[in-house]
Parts: C-alpha cells; structure tokens; sequence
C-alpha cells in the first residue's frame, strides 16, 4: 500500500510538471506569434552597439530613408500611447488628419547630430520642433546629458521634446534629466 502511495505521488507530481512546461511552452509560444523574440539588432549582430541601433533607428524613421515609404514608421513611433501622450503635455501638435501631420514628410531625422553640448543620438526637426531620442543599452548616463541637449535645442530656436530609449525601459538617473520631463 505504502509503495502504490508513493507512485500515485510521483504520477501526481510528474503531472504537475507536465501541466507547468505545457503552460511555458503556451507561453513561449503566444510570444514568437506575437514576434517579441524577433530582434533584427541580434541577428545582425549589433545588438550591444548603440551607434549601429541609433543609424538603424534613424534610418527607420528618416521619411527620406532607403526604405522607400516616406514618413509611415516616423507617424507609427509618434502614435504609441505613452510617447503620444507625452507629446501631448509638451504641446506638440496633434495628428488630427487636418492640420497635424500631414506634412511629417519634411521632417529631418539625423543620427548622432552633434551640439556644443554633446552628441545626441538621433535628433527629429520638424516645424521648429525637435524631437532628441537618447538610446541607451549599456552606457551609463553622463552628467546633465538630457538637461544639456534641451538646451542646446532651445538655444536654436527649436522646442525640445526629449525621448529616453532603453533596454530595460528605465527612467533616466535623476542627474541625467535634471528638470527635463
């Protein structure tokens, strides 16, 4: 009696684990359908090269890119809802079909665009806006970075709006910002 216990608790516990690597497998496989394992920076083996992401990244929203389809991936990364609200509360203009957008096709994207205040890693100037996205992936943050390219923007006339890209999707270190949003 005591062995048919002890395999009726083995057959349970094998179960178990059975039930638990299905839901894993389930899990994995909801992911790939959905292409977050997909990372074109790892195949190509750039992925830990923050100038080849930020090319990349430019060149991607660059409306005059070798890509050929105009400004569809620029309008693409200003719509995701929490960049969209935050161009919001800045008070950059909204898509609104009419006076909005429409014209994203003359905005000018450059990679690694360089200030007397440091070199940021892709700048966006559009209608006296411009939009800085600092791509970090393994870099610590420097001294003021952020608070200094608002002001290298502000000192040409643009309006800053100042993108935060990384990894992990943390916030930039306090010292880094400094009073930039």
């Amino acid at each position: 009696v005591a062995e048919k216990s002890l395999v009726e608790e083995s057959v349970a516990v094998v179960r178990t684990l059975l039930a638990d690597v299905g839901k894993c497998l389930g899990a994995i496989g909801e992911s790939r359908s959905k292409g977050d394992a997909f990372n074109v920076f790892r195949l190509c083996k750039v992925d830990h090269y923050e100038n080849a992401h930020s090319r990349i990244i430019a060149e991607f929203l660059n409306p005059r890119g070798t890509h050929g389809i105009g400004d569809v991936f620029l309008r693409l990364f200003l719509r995701q809802p929490v960049i969209a609200d935050y161009l919001k509360r800045q008070g950059f203009p909204e898509d609104d079909g009419f006076h909005g957008w429409e014209t994203m096709e003359s905005a000018m994207v450059v990679a690694e665009e360089a200030f007397p205040e440091g070199r940021c890693d892709i700048a966006i100037h559009w209608r006296g806006w411009c939009i800085v996205i600092e791509n970090k992936i393994y870099a610590a943050d420097q001294a003021r970075q952020l608070e200094r390219y608002a002001k290298a923007v502000r000192r040409t006339g643009e309006k800053p709006i100042i993108h935060y890209l990384t990894l992990g999707r943390h916030p930039a270190g306090a010292d880094s910002a400094g009073d930039v949003e």
